[in-house]
């Protein structure tokens, strides 16, 4: 028989003298969690098999291995100078409640010091030592807040990357725009707010003056166009934004389901209807919403519907809200207008640019044909791209060699560069809407996809477009070319991108026999040699005054030369004339413009300002309204002089 090498096995009291002091050892360390307050940690000790290693020569050489001991030439760069607001910067007061707020039982550094110890380091009991260390901890984060790293083996040159603050996104529809008919008297707003990417959305309705006659509203695709009569018809701001491709036929009843079950704008299935409603204030959390990249509902609108039929009510957009203090707004658009071009509408951008230095995503507006008003064709698969500089009349050039070819090369103010820049195949795989910032920032189809021309307005967002900064490092005064459908390689339409203003101005015109407004508006623009998103009028404010003898207009003027299209506004209806187009257009003369329009201002004060004009009156220091223009020295219509007098005496009467 082989004789059994193996020692004998320990008899069952040996076994429990050898395993009591690992018992005791595991049993104070779970008491030591408790006592925390760190539960999870105490319960994952009690079920771990996990056993500290003997502290042996090897162990420790493979511990110095893993965390050697730092260099002792090592220079740490100076704190950021105090009058540098590049980077952000904490106060001790909020180190200090940051150090507070961590939980109990949180793990130690590698030195072993835990925020329990440092709490404890600061408080009051510690007195002067403790107020010291705060300062010092401050002191230490602004440095790794400023992220000054060494730039040369040497370690005597430092530079900066800046650690900037993430403003969260909030989305604010609060102007209203009925869809034909003006039926009711709507008052509030809806908000949406999203701290960032990775967070819910709150929702937050506030709206009065519903009378029981609203039931489910929406996000839909694109904004409304306060020039059209019917803002909210489904060819004007389309439908349901679905960028999930949700079957709404599957979601359940309103109010009864998740948010991932309904469509990310069907903000009626998700937070229920309005049926019945006359006023609403709730506030709704919604982890189906993005403020934030490519499925942002900045820049669209919302629409609500009747409850009796379902039609749509009213609908208004959805804007950037913030406060003045924080960021300011900068709007930009490449306007397509030349009329031998080769593509007709516009791209407009909108960004905020906050004043501590950082800026939101980009949310781009896209409206473009082919030029035409009876065009209907439509072309897919155009890349489109920002180049470095403005094109002129070659925009308009027949031969694709000479076409656009003012605008240079793809603008890219941070040098990517990826491989040979004839290594386009490498350069496309690298860049795509997954890896934006793997691109060039002028690559457009490579970040966001190609465009079509002749489709509905579309809306997207980029991640990497700045709008503000010098000539370089901003998009406003450079170009967007278009190439060639079906991913050609031509170049087809282009367009400079400059500022957008919007100038507002109420006006008062006498009606013509027949009188139509787009009419109206239509002949203006054609003085002006203004496209329809330059000079347009908003429906939602036309009113008849004077018993129907005139109509009082709000017209908007945008685009980069707004200043100069209400002064030649003023003058064509001032004058009766102006000289010249408000607008000019490089390589392009029109013989056939006029230089007048068959229509002209009217007399009739509006009740707003008839109010005004009394005042002045009663209290001895009236003067005349601007309309009347007695310091030009032309002469008083009569039939002014009766209107004014007529309205006054209406007025003082009632």
């Amino acid at each position: 028989m082989t004789p059994n090498l193996l020692p004998e096995p320990p008899t069952n009291d040996s076994a429990r003298e050898h395993q009591k002091p690992a018992t005791d050892a595991l049993a104070r360390r779970i008491l030591g969690k408790c006592a925390d307050g760190d539960i999870r940690a105490a319960l994952r000790l009690l079920t771990s098999d996990d056993t500290v290693a003997e502290p042996d020569a090897e162990v420790i050489a493979e511990i110095m291995l893993k965390h050697p001991a730092a260099p002792k030439d090592e220079l740490l760069p100076p704190p950021p100078a105090p009058s540098d607001p590049g980077p952000l910067t904490v106060t001790p007061e909020e180190v200090e409640a940051a150090i507070n707020s961590m939980p109990p039982g949180s793990s130690a550094g590698l030195d072993g010091i835990r925020p329990l110890h440092l709490r404890q380091l600061i408080s009051r009991e510690a007195a002067e030592s403790g107020r010291r260390l705060l300062h010092s901890l401050t002191a230490l984060t602004n440095l790794v807040l400023a992220v000054k790293f060494v730039t040369n083996e040497s370690f005597g040159n430092f530079e900066y990357l800046r650690i900037i603050r993430l403003f969260r996104y909030k989305g604010v529809v609060k102007q209203w725009a009925f869809n034909g008919e003006k039926e009711g008297n709507i008052k509030g707003k809806i908000e949406f707010i999203q701290e960032s990417p990775y967070t819910i959305t709150n929702t937050e309705t506030d709206l009065t003056g519903l009378d029981g006659a609203a039931g489910g509203y929406h996000v839909h695709l694109v904004p409304v166009q306060l020039k059209d009569e019917f803002p909210c018809h489904n060819i004007a701001i389309g439908g349901h934004f679905n960028p999930y491709g949700i079957n709404p036929r599957a979601s359940p009843p309103p109010g009864h389901g998740s948010s991932d079950q309904y469509e990310s704008g069907d903000l009626s299935g998700k937070y229920g209807e309005l049926t019945g409603r006359s006023e609403v204030q709730r506030v709704s959390n919604d982890t189906n919403l993005q403020l934030f990249g490519p499925d942002t509902i900045l820049g669209r609108s919302v629409v609500i519907h009747r409850a009796a039929d379902q039609s749509r009510w009213m609908c208004g957009n959805i804007l950037w809200g913030y406060s003045p203090a924080e960021a300011r707004q900068v709007t930009a658009i490449a306007s397509f207008h030349h009329p031998h071009g080769y593509a007709w509408g516009y791209i407009r951008f909108s960004q905020l640019v906050y004043h501590t230095g950082g800026r939101s995503e980009t949310v781009i507006e896209l409206n473009l044909r082919h030029p035409g008003s009876n065009d209907r064709n439509v072309t897919s698969g155009h890349n489109w791209a920002i180049f470095v500089n403005p094109v002129g009349h070659d925009a308009a050039v027949k031969f694709f060699t000479s076409r656009c070819t003012a605008g240079g090369y793809r603008w890219n103010p941070d040098f990517i560069h990826l491989a040979n820049p004839n290594a386009h195949d490498f350069y496309n795989e690298q860049c795509s809407p997954e890896t934006p910032l793997r691109c060039e920032i002028g690559d457009l189809s490579g970040r966001l996809g190609t465009i079509d021309l002749g489709q509905k307005r579309v809306v997207m967002s980029d991640p990497n477009l700045p709008l503000d900064g010098d000539f370089w490092h901003s998009a406003i005064g450079k170009s967007v070319i278009i190439f060639e459908a079906n991913g050609g390689s031509n170049r087809f339409a282009c367009a400079n991108i400059e500022p957008d203003y919007d100038i507002i101005k109420r006006v008062s015109i006498r009606k013509l026999p027949k009188f139509v407004a787009s009419q109206f508006i239509d002949t203006v623009r054609k003085v002006m040699q203004a496209p329809e998103w330059f000079v347009f009028i908003d429906e939602q404010e036309t009113l008849e005054i004077n018993f129907g003898r005139c109509v009082q207009f709000t017209v908007h003027f945008r685009g980069p030369k707004a200043q100069k299209l209400q002064y030649d506004f003023d003058r064509l209806f001032s004058f009766g004339s102006v000289d010249g187009p408000a607008i000019f257009i490089p390589g392009y003369f029109n013989s056939a413009r006029k230089n007048s329009v068959p229509y002209e201002l009217c007399g009739a004060l509006d009740p707003e300002d008839a109010d005004k004009y009394i005042e002045n009156i009663q209290g001895g220091s009236f003067e005349f309204p601007d309309f009347l223009n007695f310091s030009s020295g032309q002469h008083v219509l009569p039939s002014l002089l009766l209107s004014l007098a007529a309205a006054v005496l209406c007025r003082l009467l009632v």
